[in-house]
Formats: C-alpha cells, sequence, structure tokens
C-alpha cells in the first residue's frame, strides 16, 4: 500500500503568539524574538531552522523550546523587517532543508528541463538525495540551476511530496 504524499500542510505548524523586537542595530538589521507554540513537535529540533512564510517567503533562525511538553517555543531571527505575524499559523522546516528545496517539490508551476548529464556535469549532486549525477546519466535542472536526479524528480519532485525531509 502506497503512502499518500507528503504536503505543506503536513509540516509541523508553529501557532505565532507575539513578536517582539530586541536589538536594533546600526545598519538597519533587527533581532526579532517569535513566540509560539507547535501543532506537533515530530521533526522539530532545537537549532537552526526555518519558518514558511507566503509567497515563496522564510525566516531563517534558531529554535528554543521554553517547554517541550507544551510544545511552546522561541525563534530567533535576524531581519531588516518581518511581516506582521502575530496569531498567524506558518509551517516550520528543519535547519537542515532551505526553504527552496519545498518550493521546488511543491510548486506544479516550477519549470524542470530534463537533460543529460556530460561530461561538463561529472561533480553534480543532486539537490535532494545529494547522490552523485554521472555524466551520461538523465537528471532535471530548473531555471535557477538546481539539479535532481531521475528517481528524485520521479518520487519527490513530479508527485509534489515533501517526505524526502523525513526520509533523508
Amino acid at each position: 500500500m502506497r503512502t499518500p504524499p507528503k504536503r505543506l500542510e503536513d509540516q509541523p505548524l508553529f501557532h505565532i503568539t507575539s513578536v517582539n523586537v530586541q536589538t536594533v542595530y546600526f545598519d538597519g538589521n533587527v533581532d526579532f524574538e517569535i513566540r509560539g507554540a507547535f501543532d506537533r513537535t515530530h521533526g522539530v529540533h532545537e537549532g537552526h531552522g526555518w519558518l514558511l512564510l507566503p509567497q515563496r517567503e522564510s525566516l531563517v533562525g534558531d529554535l528554543k523550546f521554553l517547554d517541550h511538553h507544551a510544545k511552546s517555543a522561541l525563534f530567533l531571527t535576524a531581519e531588516r523587517a518581518i511581516p506582521n505575524l502575530k496569531n498567524s499559523s506558518v509551517p516550520y522546516l528543519s535547519g537542515r532543508w532551505k526553504p527552496y528545496h519545498v518550493w521546488m517539490v511543491i510548486e506544479p508551476g516550477w519549470v524542470w528541463n530534463r537533460m543529460l548529464f556530460n561530461r561538463g556535469w561529472s561533480d553534480e549532486r543532486c539537490d535532494i538525495c545529494r547522490e552523485r549525477i554521472k555524466s551520461g546519466e538523465y537528471g532535471f535542472v530548473d531555471r535557477g540551476g538546481h539539479k535532481i536526479c531521475e528517481r528524485c524528480y520521479g518520487q519527490y519532485v513530479a508527485t509534489h511530496d515533501l517526505s524526502f525531509i523525513d526520509q533523508l
């Protein structure tokens, strides 16, 4: 029996209860403290991570649990400005991945070109599984130069399946 594809809504959601300015620097950067609670903590670890915002935006920062049992946490980020996030819920992504990994898999309009990797591509690696794409093999390249092997394209990109986030 095949497992249904993992979607963005299957990622842990961080319910934001407050956003506070901590420090304003001379160069215009601001340290923000974002407090909230997760709907679930499976796959969530303290340290580097991302909050995924609408329109392919994201915030990078460091996560610290305040009360693991209550699923409450603090997300610290430094940006020039952030949108009003109070009372919103946003997907969380482990720091092992970058937001573009999510967007390139879930967005149906993301353009991929199938191509034969030749000698000039001998050291290229798949952006998802990190396996080497060998000269003479087919793979896929997007407009930003991200490369995906045929296996990952078929298993994740073509089906818009984010299960690689937990599996790889």
